[in-house]
């Protein structure tokens, strides 16, 4: 007998009113229902911050600026005995509250943290958070793995715990651990275990700090929220909100000044035609060799010169590659929303403007400021060629 079919219409989901009996976030922004990781490495005040993060929920008051919802949080301290968390919570001088409840031991996922688990809602059926610190003391460790079968078993575990936050409509917050090595393109791959443990979760923050400094970030990168990053400050075991970047603040901040000088250059000029050992002299960098800043530029091309309306063209192909750099003011919306389209024009009217540009490359030329002469055999060759395709002859 074929069983009964599981599948659901997406339409019927659409119309369906949302449930707003509850909070889907816990905190702003951070921590929603399902899972969320706290990695960084050890000693940089992740224990701290966890305890700050309980306090603030159990009590409702905000968490480094973010609102939360008040509710009862469950806080596994695994790596502490009791005597080390009372002195935490007496330095503070913070009096917790009857929402803040703790656990110093607990089962691993394969011997019966789940059941636990479900037995303290039973007992505090208000409890909407549970926080474990940290992660791997709840894991069952298997030794000799390979990446295969450690990506699976990552993936295995996080889901259990993940789905069953889900079905109890509760928030868990887990404590994890970085690696040292950093990756500024994928500053999530320093993250312990496999990609399994980041793919699984639905929230991570990421803490960062140099030990000897009580300046940190905080990235917060998120399913259900933009990503942005907060600057912080750990002094006397406080973490305490400087400023937030968004996503686009974190990208700006990414991209190297060198590469920014470029654009300004470009900008100033309209058109420019050199090898990049004359652009660096142009633009004043002396530190940093040709060939890497041709590196920044090809990384940063397409994200972030094109956007500015900066781009390029190869005149020679060799060792010292000619550029023809060119800046056309992005396209600007009308009325906020509509995006302003340049006129088609024929193949009559295109070759007119290639005329015009080369004129007026010609004149620039001439002046004694510039350095580069733009109207060179590869230049009229090119010309020609166009010409030549448009079948016209060429201008006088």
């Amino acid at each position: 007998m074929a069983g009964k079919s599981k599948a659901k219409y997406l339409k019927e989901l659409y119309y369906e009113p949302l449930d707003s009996g509850k909070q889907f976030m816990i905190v702003e922004d951070m921590v929603p229902i399902g899972l969320t990781l706290i990695a960084g490495l050890p000693k940089i005040g992740k224990s701290w911050m966890i305890l700050q993060l309980g306090m603030a929920i159990a009590k409702g008051e905000p968490f480094l600026g973010k609102e939360t919802e008040e509710c009862e949080v469950l806080y596994y301290c695994l790596d502490d005995a009791e005597r080390r968390l009372q002195i935490r919570i007496a330095g503070k001088g913070d009096e917790p509250n009857n929402n803040f409840m703790y656990c110093t031991d607990a089962k691993t996922l394969g011997t019966g943290f789940i059941g636990d688990l479900n037995t303290e809602l039973e007992a505090h059926p208000n409890i909407r958070v549970i926080i474990i610190d940290t992660l791997q003391k709840i894991r069952d460790f298997e030794g000799g793995t390979s990446n295969g079968n450690l990506y699976s078993k990552d993936d295995k575990e996080l889901t259990v715990l993940k789905k069953w936050a889900y079905k109890k409509d509760i928030a868990v917050v887990a404590v994890h651990h970085t690696t040292k090595s950093e990756d500024e393109e994928h500053p999530l791959r320093n993250i312990q275990g496999s990609s399994g443990v980041t793919g699984a979760a639905d929230s991570i923050l990421k803490l960062q700090r140099n030990i000897e400094q009580t300046d940190g970030t905080l990235l917060v990168v998120s399913r259900d929220a933009p990503e942005y990053k907060m600057n912080l400050r750990f002094k006397d075991t406080e973490w305490s909100l400087l400023s937030i970047e968004s996503q686009e603040d974190i990208f700006e901040n990414s991209v190297p000044d060198v590469v920014k000088r470029i654009a300004e250059f470009i900008r100033e000029k309209e058109t420019w035609k050199g090898t990049m050992s004359e652009l660096c002299s142009e633009i004043g960098e002396t530190e940093m060799k040709p060939n890497k800043v041709s590196g920044l530029i090809t990384k940063f091309y397409g994200s972030y010169l094109v956007p500015n309306g900066v781009t390029f063209d190869t005149l020679r192909k060799s060792e010292n590659r000619l550029r023809l750099w060119k800046y056309k003011p992005p396209e600007e919306e009308s009325n906020g929303s509509v995006a302003i389209v340049a006129p088609e024009i024929t193949a009559t009217e295109e070759v007119t403007v290639m005329e015009d540009d080369s004129m007026s490359l010609s004149r620039d030329a001439e002046k004694e400021t510039e350095s580069h002469i733009i109207d060179d055999q590869d230049w009229k060759d090119n010309l020609r060629k166009a010409y030549s395709i448009l079948g016209r002859p060429q201008a006088s």
